[in-house]
């Protein structure tokens, strides 16, 4: 019934299978040399006349050669070249066309990786946990291996590293001796490759090698990634793959409904809910292209045949241009079932909810959605709100302040445009931002905002931090999704940090973010102090504390002592730890625990929300 259906084993190894004495009875991988898995090797188009022990030992000599290889890896191909090669580095991110995003990187032991970087003893555990996730982590001063850490991970002080999860990996790191680079096998935008076909026919274009084998990979799965935050060293997921999904036991299904939810457009995943159990997939990326779409497509084809369910009820996102949407609504034709569309941010904040085990709360729980983009009411780009939930309903009761879309889904790929629209909106000045643009560019920009085509407004969390990222010159225009908002939380964790991760400036005056006045106020004073003199560390670390304190400005005001945080801005642990210590334990907050707080988590917060209703509708 698996993958090694197609291999018989030699007599030897049969012996083995069928002796209830022997440690390897009834093991189904028991294999060896003569009956096992075998490797091959492509270069130049063509298969190499190798040995098995000659294939690896001519990848570790590419791999010293500063060449790149792609190998095959669990859940599909890795591209790997010399971490500490500038040159390799550089030609990956040609090839690959990707400019800055991080590429994380394998360690042969765990004592190697101690040797270059601070890891404590629950970084360690989860290191060598099943999971082998790619931790983030700050690298030691004097380190052994001097990784090329600029090209690795341009501009941020973390790198993504992780030890060794599969045999096949493990014996090329080994007997390379040092650091490699493993970053998922794609053009960037794309999902990875998983199939020995597709890379041979696409991975020649960036890879001088394909390491391959003959047994399948039946569904793709990219590493899982943790982070940790700086204060309280929590350690939280920002991608649930490899190893952790598609269980999920800290939510049991009420209605006893086969439901289906296909989450939003970025960040993808899909849950169901099965008799009394609930699955979330893994982490399938954004599902705009078409590529993406198919990956989707089969990995939950694969996952309805496996568990041979046809859904009664399919859930998605409102927004009718997403793939999600428009695949439950292909799909509920299909099958003859109705389709129940759900508000993005309420999603979020079910799904926060549900892992914390708060549905069934008495008392009203605040919850602060935060992120980039999510279709609201009227339609328009929600993504600063706060929710009242109780008694299984969701009251918006406050957003952040709305300002202008400008050029579109440009925005969010430039935050020089947040900027711009934000500091209009506010009557502010937007010259101190014209030499971020050509003349051109800045008459039209600034014509769009004085004689708008579309009246589309935002009050997105998510381009408030790119706003401030371009105000403080940190980044004008980003090359992948949060890299400005990554540095400017990396910023003020360098100010705070060199100050005990105390500020003169914290919320000792709780400011109100909430409303255009209290955002107003905010921005002069920061425009005020770096005119002055204040350095930018100053001023992203007095924009995190004066977030923190909005926050507790408004739980104060609506008297809630429960507070739920969902939503990719709370990626940002500094952001999560500042919010902990101003409450100073005077009210419970909740954070997520095993799912990442950005649109992974929609496709569960949908199930739940539609669980609860089919429950409640049953009751009644």
């Amino acid at each position: 019934k698996t993958t090694m259906s197609e291999f018989f084993q030699c007599p030897t190894c049969l012996k083995e299978y069928n002796n209830p004495l022997e440690r390897r009875h009834f093991s189904q991988t028991n294999s060896c040399i003569n009956c096992g898995i075998q490797l091959d090797a492509f270069e130049g188009g063509n298969s190499l006349d190798l040995s098995q022990e000659e294939i690896l030992s001519h990848a570790v000599q590419l791999l010293k050669q500063g060449k790149i290889i792609a190998v095959k890896g669990i859940g599909g191909f890795l591209f790997c070249c010399d971490a500490c090669n500038k040159t390799a580095l550089q030609l990956l991110r040609a090839r690959k066309h990707r400019p800055a995003k991080p590429f994380a990187v394998l360690y042969p032991t765990l004592e190697d990786l101690e040797n270059d970087f601070e890891v404590t003893a629950l970084e360690k555990e989860l290191l060598c946990s099943p999971i082998a996730p790619i931790l983030l982590l700050k690298p030691q001063l004097n380190s052994r291996f001097k990784l090329a850490h600029q090209e690795l991970a341009p501009g941020l002080d973390k790198l993504g590293v992780m030890l060794p999860y599969a045999p096949l990996l493990e014996l090329i790191v080994r007997d390379f001796g040092a650091p490699l680079v493993a970053t998922s096998a794609n053009i960037s935008g794309s999902p990875i490759v998983f199939s020995n076909a597709l890379a041979k026919e696409h991975l020649a274009e960036v890879a001088d090698l394909i390491l391959l084998h003959n047994r399948n990979i039946v569904v793709p799965q990219d590493d899982s990634v943790w982070n940790q935050s700086p204060i309280s060293q929590t350690l939280f997921p920002i991608r649930r793959s490899r190893g952790m999904a598609p269980s999920f036991l800290a939510y049991q299904p009420k209605s006893g409904n086969t439901i289906l939810s296909l989450g939003a457009l970025m960040k993808s995943s899909f849950s169901l809910s099965l008799g009394e159990n609930t699955y979330i997939s893994q982490y399938l990326g954004n599902t705009e292209g078409y590529e993406s779409q198919q990956s989707f497509r089969h990995t939950l084809q694969h996952f309805l045949q496996l568990f041979k369910a046809i859904p009664n009820l399919i859930v998605t996102d409102v927004h009718p241009e997403y793939f999600s949407h428009q695949l439950a609504l292909e799909l509920g034709q299909q099958w003859q079932v109705p389709v129940k569309f759900i508000q993005h941010h309420q999603a979020h904040a079910a799904a926060v909810l549900a892992e914390n085990n708060l549905l069934d709360s008495v008392e009203p729980i605040l919850c602060i959605i935060w992120d980039g983009t999510g279709l609201g009411e009227q339609h328009q780009i929600w993504g600063g709100e706060a929710f009242v939930y109780q008694s299984s309903t969701y009251e918006r009761i406050a957003h952040l302040p709305f300002f202008p879309v400008l050029a579109g889904d440009k925005m969010a790929r430039e935050p020089r445009l947040s900027a711009l629209s934000l500091l209009y909106s506010l009557e502010l000045d937007i010259e101190i931002l014209r030499h971020h643009f050509t003349p051109s560019e800045w008459k039209v920009y600034v014509k769009m905002l004085k004689e708008p085509v579309t009246k589309l407004q935002t009050d997105s969390a998510g381009r408030l931090f790119d706003a401030l990222a371009s105000l403080l010159n940190i980044r004008q225009q980003q090359s992948y999704e949060g890299e400005a908002a990554m540095l400017l939380e990396q910023t003020a964790s360098n100010f705070l940090k060199s100050r005990n991760w105390t500020n003169e400036n914290g919320a000792s005056n709780p400011a109100n973010l909430w409303s255009r006045e209290g955002l107003k106020v905010l921005l002069e004073e920061i425009m005020q102090s770096l005119a002055a003199g204040k350095s930018t560390e100053w001023a992203a670390a007095f924009f995190h504390t004066k977030l923190a304190s909005s926050i507790i400005h408004l739980a104060e005001e609506k008297q809630i002592k429960k507070l739920a945080f969902s939503g990719g801005v709370f990626q940002n642990g500094l952001l999560c730890d500042l919010i902990q210590q101003a409450f100073h334990n005077q009210v419970q907050t909740y954070f997520h625990l095993q799912l990442p707080a950005n649109d992974e988590n929609i496709s569960f917060g949908q199930l739940v929300i539609a669980d609860t209703e089919c429950a409640a509708n049953r009751s009644n």
